[in-house]
Parts: structure tokens; sequence; C-alpha cells
């Protein structure tokens, strides 16, 4: 195999100048070679195969075009869990697993939970990892979703008997009832999707859009979850933060348990009790 002179030291440099990321570079470089982060420091000093190289290179091209990271390398991490994320797939955000985060410390278990809107499965599938479930469905509209999240029940090993995987449009298939529903539903306005980050508008539109006001699946939510969740169940999403004011006033069924902040100061989470 033919070996060039370029370190591994200099071709992490080459996509550091690239594309302004030295994290990005070396998430690139680790995932291309298949080698931890601590065998990568290791390594900066051996030469790189030709094949290696172009491979590489080929990579922080398509990174600097404005194609998604988590599509180069076909995966994400949520919650220290390495997840699978497949191309046409909505990529989990930091945001979502800060406030997935702050659930997990505040409740024990559930019995039965519903992640609709799953995407990639990354909230049901932390909340079995975590044992904070006992079983969870999982609901899509997209097949390509459906089949990712299929993939990483089947990355961790997840017993058949702790989930159920269902196609549907919101809760139009769904006939049980739960304990907690939740969910990183699409909420971004209309208006708003041609002003996206060029990375962002490669995630299917119809993951990350809800009509005019962003807040179709959140009034779908909000109006279905009264009757499928049991007395005393869990209702949580996440939302941007000046949409609050124009559905505040549907939460009569619920009582706000806690809105959660998050790193970005325009997204939240909300937890609320069925009364």
């Amino acid at each position: 195999m033919k070996t060039l002179n370029y370190e591994i030291n200099e071709l992490f440099l080459i996509g550091s100048k690239l594309l302004n990321s030295k994290i990005e570079s070396e998430i690139i470089i680790r995932d291309s070679l298949n080698i931890t982060k601590e065998e990568f420091y290791l390594s900066l000093r051996n030469k790189i195969d030709y094949s290696d190289y172009e491979n590489i290179i080929k990579k922080f091209n398509l990174r600097k075009s404005g194609y998604p990271l988590s599509y180069i390398t076909n995966k994400k991490y949520f919650l220290d869990y390495e997840f699978i994320v497949n191309e046409g797939v909505f990529i989990p955000r930091f945001e979502t697993e800060e406030i997935v985060y702050n659930f997990i410390k505040k409740f024990s278990k559930f019995k039965n939970s519903l992640d609709i809107c799953c995407g990639t499965g990354v909230i049901g599938i932390s909340l079995i990892l975590n044992n904070l479930t006992d079983k969870c469905t999982f609901v899509d509209i997209s097949d390509k979703a459906i089949y990712n999240t299929f993939l990483n029940l089947k990355k961790f090993n997840i017993d058949k008997n702790r989930y159920e995987i269902i196609k549907s449009d919101m809760f139009k298939n769904l006939k049980s009832k739960y304990d907690l529903i939740i969910s990183n539903p699409p909420y971004i306005k209309i208006l708003e999707y041609d002003n996206l980050p060029k990375d962002v508008k490669i995630e299917p539109k119809e993951a990350l859009i809800s009509g005019f006001d962003g807040l179709n699946h959140i009034k779908i939510l909000i109006n279905e979850s009264k009757n499928f969740l049991n007395k005393g169940g869990i209702l949580i999403f996440e939302f941007e933060k000046e949409q609050l004011k124009h559905f505040e006033d549907k939460l009569i069924n619920f009582k706000i348990i806690q809105i959660i902040k998050t790193y970005s100061d325009n997204i939240l989470g909300i937890m609320l009790e069925k009364l």
C-alpha cells in the first residue's frame, strides 16, 4: 500500500485550516482511520496511507461544502452514547440532549413511554439505557427515521420486549396510553426556512418545518397528549422561547412542572403533568 510523507499531524492541520475547526478536523480523521481520541494523539507523527489521505481530504471538502458532519461520519454522540445517523434523518441537537439530561435527573422510572417524532431514536433509547422506562414506543412518519431508529435499537442490543416501532403521522396510528410522552417536534416557521444554515437545510425539511407559525406539531402534541397520557402522566417537548406565549393558553389540561433552559438561549424544553 502506497504511503505518503504526510504525517497525521500535517493532515490534521490541513483540515483545521480548511474547516476553520480543529474539532471537526480531528473527528473526520478519527472516524476515517477508526481510531479513538487517545490513539489519535498518540499517532500524530505516524505516516498516512495514500488511500486514507484521499478519503480524508474528500471528507474535508464535503464538510467545507456545507454537508453535515454527522452525515459524513454517520454518527452523533448523545448523552455519551454513540448513535448511528443516516442521511435523510434529523440530526440530534445539543439542546435536546440538555433537555433529556435535565429530565433524567428529575424523574425515576416510567412503565410505558412514547418518543414521538423520534428521528434517530436517541431520546427514547437514552431513556431505556438509563433505565428510566420499562418500555418505549417510537413513532415517526418517515421511513428513513423508522429504519434509523431500528438500527440504533439493534446497536445497543435493546430487548424486543422493551420497545415498539410504529410508522404514524403523529398520533393517528396509536391506540395505547402512556405514562410519558416526549418529543423534539418540528417547530420552525415556513418563512424562516430560507435563512437556515446550509447544512441544516440538507436535513429533511419535514423534520424542521411546522406550518406558518411553527406550531402545527406542538398544537397536536398538546391537544392529543391529553387523550394518550394516563392521569398524572408527563409530557415533555422542545420549542423556541418566543412560541410559549402562543401555546401557553392551551395547557388547560396540564400543570407546568418546569421550563428547561438550554445552552442556546432561544431553545427551551417544557415539562407538563396531565391533570
